[in-house]
């Protein structure tokens, strides 16, 4: 179950199949679906030694001989054993099998309780089958992960300036439908066309990416990425343009740092969608950068 704001809801139901699934699969299709279990010591077990006699059986069941035999061995012994002892004092059997039912007769089969070492068991394993309600994870996902960044943040936590109420989802980038937001600081055509090339390049490496070359603010680009809840953004800014550095922006912490350069972002940018380094790792090596605008 999982809580959500209406209270605690079912999102995996897990049944218990036992082994009747795969026995049945395995009786209709004549298909071995057993596991084998070798066992260490072996095993002094009892068991009904069934002697049949095929040619009669044949003759008097047909296709069906075989289905008899397997009939009787599958029965407990001492079942067995009663059948065989009726059997050996010259008396009819009737054996009901499914739908159907099977007059044995003395000279058909010999069955006797007997002794032997088993050394391997096989076995229907148990299967549990569970049963995923992907709809309400993904709510539960969405629920979790929302929040209103502004008006409840102490000044101190106000990182971007002007920062007021902001619908945030605040999804692992793992999960993140999109990584990274790219962007440039403001409308200009230089900018414009390296934030689109970022954005070809993220593609290559397997990050999708949402571009924003409109004329908005930069603080209300960054607000679009969060609403949508895109972990990481990538700015172009004058400084780009002129020693090929750029700023990556984490969306929870709302803070920056800046690279030397687009291939040393690209990889981060994937390290950090994969979970195969943290932010505040990134922060430690680059140290946080302010902007002075």
């Amino acid at each position: 179950e999982i809580k959500l704001s209406y209270g605690w809801t079912e999102c995996v139901g897990h049944a218990d199949r036992a082994a009747y699934d795969l026995r049945v699969h395995s009786e209709a299709t004549n298909v071995d679906l057993t596991a084998v279990r070798y066992l260490n010591p072996p095993r002094d077990v009892e068991y009904a030694k069934v002697e049949p006699n095929k040619k009669v059986l044949g003759k008097a069941f047909k296709k069906e001989a075989a289905v008899v035999i397997k009939a009787v061995e599958d029965m407990p012994v001492d079942d067995a054993v009663k059948i065989g002892e009726a059997l050996a004092a010259g008396e009819n059997v009737d054996l009901p099998h499914g739908d159907q039912t099977f007059t044995l007769t003395p000279e058909m089969l010999k069955i006797s309780r007997d002794r032997k070492t088993v050394h391997v068991e096989n076995y229907y394993p148990n299967v549990i089958e569970p049963s995923f309600g992907i709809g309400r994870i993904l709510h539960a996902v969405l629920e979790h992960t929302f929040y209103l960044r502004g008006a409840e943040e102490d000044e101190d936590k106000k990182v971007e300036k002007g920062a007021v109420d902001r619908t945030v989802f605040r999804f692992n980038p793992l999960v993140a439908p999109v990584k990274c937001g790219v962007c440039p600081v403001r409308k200009v055509p230089a900018q414009e066309e390296k934030a689109l090339e970022i954005a070809d390049e993220l593609v290559e490496t397997g990050l999708y990416s949402q571009t924003d070359v409109s004329s908005t603010a930069i603080g209300k680009k960054y607000a679009r990425f969060d609403e949508i809840g895109i972990p990481f953004v990538i700015t172009v800014d004058p400084q780009t343009l002129e020693d090929g550095s750029i700023t990556l922006r984490e969306r929870d912490s709302q803070e920056q740092i800046r690279v030397p350069d687009v291939n040393s972002v690209l990889k981060l940018a994937q390290q950090l969608c994969t979970g195969l380094t943290k932010w505040s790792e990134v922060v430690e090596q680059y140290g946080l950068f302010v902007s002075s605008s």
